[in-house]
């Protein structure tokens, strides 16, 4: 046997074991239950790092065997190459040069992906091969997700519905609802309609490809796919179907002059599962509602949230439109460049949930060119489809029209949201771009690149960096798993702060540009000097706590949690420090709960009361709810609490007079005056806004200003609302339990703690008349508002979930069984217009 020639061997080390080992990577993220969240846990991060390591180094082994570069081709490599440049030059621009090199690491490996996986792409067997292993996988991701959902998301829905039915309390299945649609298994409904975008047109080309009874299985696993896509009930899903199911039809109808009769009819059945696709998907609400608010300019529609993000994303940009911000800069800037009109709306995300939103944030003008050039090539030969097309075998020709109809729907998705940090999807999405880069230069009879003594050079290079990558990489695994230790140590009982504190301050030495340790540093320990007595180990967890808070808003100054929690635990130390940081945090979150109230505090104990009373007077306008917190009983706060009242009045009664009726505004201010008036329980006052607007009263304010004229609830307790079964409570002692524990659970459905459900009755027992009740003994209800997602938003998931510090004192009554007669503004741009000229005031004030 002739032995082959050096180069001809080497052109066969394919690096098919890290092909498998990337494979391998692929299909565990893919399928591991929350995998997108698990990313950023340990020890999940490092096989994460490890699998978009790889790429990388497959594409070196590449270079330095087959000794040429595995160009894309036909304009594609300007794109990706322009892409490379950005990535480079916006990491060395970029003010949080570490995040951006982390990501950046990861973006890269992307890019070698696509570039490896073509090289392997080369032959229509191999090419085959992988589109049957990808519908395997496609099918066991479309069982495997609806069975992760129904078990644990459906199941326990059922059984709270039940619980609440047996209560007296119906309530229907809202699959519509965030929390009830489909996650499973990445962890977001938005990510999984993006993941069956990509795959459901390779389960179509197999389908279709397919004879016997082995087509019936791939026809079963696109519709197994089409029902898992339904119930992730996502706009940008649906939207990105619609495109490809209007192309594919347009495709089949051009097809099906050229086709015989027994196939037409195949295609008329095609066509009619296509009309019931668009059917299906133009009667989900979601979408429809989220055209017809577009299509009417509704500022309070669901597309509030993406509005807000790409505005902040625009500002990102433009800031630095020659680099972009860099990658991973989002979550640590987000809050600077977020409006002040945005209310509570979009209080913090990581990504921007456009893509092309986020690429110009991050990356600025390479990131915007570098997706014109792609999206640009890949039009240009769609729509010279018939110069390479109609050149490949029948196999390779149904597969590139499946790649180019998945491409073109998620291309559309990706319009309203940014998946490509998503293993599973970025994956899909780089054997989509190898594989028609493979098609079309197969089509076009290109040759392989040379070899060239450069290229070999170029491998040795990548592979130095490659090491240098681990090299840099190694101690921040470590400082993962140390502080993934430092978190389990607070899980024993009792638990251990000295390892805690000594695993996350070995964590903060090996990654000290981590604002993550030192916050959740200062948050645990902050949190225990609150809970325990007075003592020199109290006082030594609040210096530890507040030292921390401040090393992490040194990193991170653009965190409203870091300031806000310093400010509360700075109250304790050093009045002056304190209202400094609460002002930082209200310049990034002004509509925050509690913060404003913080900021007064801090005022009130540096002797600044007239300064203290604006700001609890602005604390009030954004939540008027708050005038009815028990904190007003407090000495310190009593002689605030009527000019307080009287200024808010004031501001509403002038707003509701100087806004139209029927506009959002208008609507707000009217339900904020009405109830301040009632709560100012002044009967002249009720009376004349009774004459005034008897129609635009809400109907629970109505029920109590006619019972404090004298007139009483009829109803049977079955057909009453919460505010009819608390007064009616009030007036029946022997059913003032039961009344009592039907108007909470029908207000908030939920059942009644026993000992708050024993205060009411005790504090009506106490009270002369019903507005003594309501206005003074009602019991205290101490709220702490949790910081939802915190550890996701940080990219880090192995701490505990924070709290605020602020501990809201509510009025147990009018909170929960008559909180709708107070108006709530999540996002009512109009309202924080007005209300930011006050804040900057006071916050001038406060910094001059």
């Amino acid at each position: 046997m002739t032995s082959l020639p050096r180069f001809d061997a080497a052109s066969r080390q394919e690096g098919k074991l890290i092909g498998l080992l990337l494979g391998g990577g692929y299909v565990l993220f893919t399928l591991l239950p929350d995998s997108h969240s698990l990313m950023v846990a340990w020890p999940w991060v490092f096989l994460w790092q490890f699998t978009v390591i790889l790429p990388l180094l497959w594409l070196v082994w590449l270079l330095l065997y087959q000794r040429r570069w595995p160009a894309l081709g036909n304009g594609l490599d300007w794109s990706f190459g322009l892409l490379g440049l950005g990535i480079i030059v916006s990491t060395l621009g970029a003010e949080f040069r570490f995040q951006s090199l982390w990501y950046a690491i990861a973006a890269l490996g992307g890019i070698a992906a696509v570039y490896a996986l073509t090289a392997w792409l080369r032959t229509p067997e191999r090419r085959q091969r992988l589109l049957v292993w990808q519908g395997y996988l496609g099918i066991a991701f479309s069982l495997w997700s609806l069975f992760l959902w129904f078990s644990q998301t459906i199941l326990p829905e059922y059984a709270r519905l039940a619980d609440l039915q047996e209560l007296g309390i119906r309530r229907n299945l809202d699959l519509t609802a965030l929390e009830l649609r489909n996650w499973a298994p990445f962890g977001h409904q938005n990510y999984v309609a993006g993941y069956l975008l990509l795959l459901l047109p390779l389960l179509g080309v197999l389908a279709w490809q397919e004879v016997g009874r082995r087509r019936w299985l791939w026809v079963t696993g696109l519709g197994i796919g089409l029902i898992d896509f339904y119930f992730t009930n996502s706009r940008g899903g649906w939207l990105g179907l619609l495109a490809w199911a209007v192309t594919l039809a347009w495709f089949l109808l051009w097809a099906a002059m050229k086709l015989e009769r027994r196939q037409r009819l195949a295609l008329g059945l095609g066509l009619g599962s296509l009309l019931v696709v668009l059917t299906i998907g133009w009667s989900t609400s979601r979408l429809r509602q989220s055209v017809w608010g577009l299509i009417q300019g509704n500022e309070t529609s669901e597309l509030a949230y993406r509005w807000i993000t790409a505005n902040i994303g625009w500002s990102m940009g433009w800031s630095k439109p020659g680099t972009g911000t860099g990658l991973g800069s989002v979550p640590l800037l987000y809050q600077k460049f977020r409006p002040a009109w945005a209310g509570k709306e979009a209080e913090m995300a990581y990504q921007l949930h456009s893509t092309p939103v986020q690429v110009w944030a991050e990356l600025g003008v390479w990131g915007i060119l570098s997706g014109l050039v792609l999206v640009g090539v890949l039009v240009y030969w769609a729509i010279r489809w018939r110069a390479w097309l109609p050149n490949l075998i029948e196999s390779d020709q149904g597969l590139a029209v499946g790649v180019g109809l998945a491409l073109g729907s998620y291309g559309i998705m990706s319009l309203t949201d940014y998946q490509v940090d998503n293993i599973a999807i970025a994956g899909l999405l780089g054997l989509h771009l190898a594989g028609l880069a493979a098609l079309i230069r197969q089509g076009l009879s290109h040759s392989p690149p040379p070899r060239s003594k450069w290229v070999h050079s170029w491998g040795w290079l990548g592979l130095a960096g490659i090491i240098g990558i681990w090299i840099w990489v190694w101690p921040i695994h470590q400082a993962w798993n140390l502080s993934s230790q430092g978190f389990n140590a607070l899980l024993s009982q009792p638990p251990k702060w000295p390892e805690f504190v000594a695993k996350l301050e070995q964590a903060e030495a090996l990654a000290p540009w981590e604002p993550y340790y030192p916050l959740q540093l200062g948050w645990n320990l902050g949190r225990q000097s609150l809970e325990i007595p007075a003592s020199d180990l109290q006082q030594q967890f609040l210096a530890q706590a507040i030292a921390a808070f401040q090393r992490g808003n040194q990193l991170a100054p653009n965190l409203e949690f870091g300031q806000n929690n310093l400010g509360w635990l700075l109250l304790r130390q050093d009045p002056v420090a304190a209202k400094l940081a609460f002002a930082r945090a209200i310049q990034l979150m002004p509509a925050r709960p509690g913060n404003f109230y913080g900021l007064g505090l801090s005022l009130l104990a540096a002797r600044q009361p007239k300064l203290a009373e604006q700001s609890f007077y602005l604390e009030v306008l954004r939540q008027p709810i708050t005038i009815t917190s028990t904190i007003w009983r407090e000495p310190f706060m009593a002689p605030f609490y009527q000019p307080v009242l009287e200024k808010a009045l004031d501001f509403y009664g002038q707003l509701r007079t100087a806004t139209q009726p029927e506009a959002p505004l208008g609507q707000y201010a009217r339900q904020a005056y009405a109830a301040l008036i009632w709560w100012q329980g002044i009967p002249a006052a009720m009376t004349q806004l009774i004459k005034e607007s008897p129609n635009s009263l809400h109907p629970d304010l109505v029920t109590l200003l006619n019972f404090q004229q004298g007139q009483m609830p009829v109803a049977s307790l079955e057909a009453m609302n919460p505010t009819q079964a608390l007064i009616t409570a009030w007036l029946d002692p022997a059913n003032r339990k039961t009344l009592l524990a039907q108007a909470w659970l029908r207000a908030t459905q939920t059942v009644i703690p026993e000992v708050l459900l024993s205060q009411l009755i005790t504090s009506i027992e106490r009270s002369p008349d019903f507005d003594t009740w309501l206005r003074q003994t009602s019991p205290s209800q101490g709220v702490q508002y949790t910081r939802a997602g915190f550890g996701v938003l940080s990219r880090h998931i192995d701490g505990p979930q924070p709290s605020d510090f602020y501990l809201d004192a509510q009025n147990a009554v009018t909170s929960n069984i008559l909180g709708t007669i107070w108006p709530t503004a999540y996002y009512l741009p109009p309202l924080d217009e007005s209300l930011e000229p006050l804040r900057q005031t006071l916050v001038a004030k406060i910094k001059s």
